[in-house]
């Protein structure tokens, strides 16, 4: 089967398989503490070994792989709070290098699971990006409309 289509129960079943085979002790660790722990780190090289097809789709459709086993690992009488739903995230670590900078990310890597370099040189808060800037009138209450661009100037 190529690694651009797989159906739902193969796949889950896949995964299944590779829970109980590398992720027991991890997967009982993670219940015992959620929910202050969330997320099930898996080694991709785990994945590799246990399955080179699972692997190749995992990168190649990181977003159907990662939710079909979400969906393996999550047990509605698991969590150490009856109120709160045992629904991990799982977070993939050990991803092959494959040296791609961040400018050179483009349309191919879309929908697929990569790594990059960098450095993280400045931390800033994120700003809503203004679209459509409304002025209102105080005295009259007429609205004034405003499409924003990169060279706005406010009125």
């Amino acid at each position: 089967m190529a690694s651009g289509s797989m159906d739902d129960s193969h796949l889950l079943s896949l995964w299944e398989d590779f829970v109980q085979n590398y992720c027991t002790q991890d997967l009982e660790t993670l219940e015992a503490n959620y929910p202050t722990k969330r997320s099930l780190v898996v080694d991709f090289g785990n994945v590799q070994r246990h399955d080179p097809e699972l692997a190749a789709y995992l990168l190649d459709k990181p977003d159907i792989a990662i939710e079909a086993l979400e969906k393996v690992i999550k047990k509605p009488t698991a969590g150490s709070l009856e109120d709160v739903p045992f629904e991990p995230h799982v977070r993939i670590s050990g991803v092959p290098e494959n040296n791609l900078l961040v400018q050179n990310i483009s349309s191919v890597h879309i929908e697929r699971l990569i790594t990059i370099k960098g450095i993280i040189t400045k931390r800033a808060e994120v700003w809503h990006k203004v679209k459509v800037a409304l002025y209102k009138c105080m005295m009259c209450d007429h609205v004034l409309r405003f499409p924003r661009t990169k060279k706005s100037i406010t009125p």
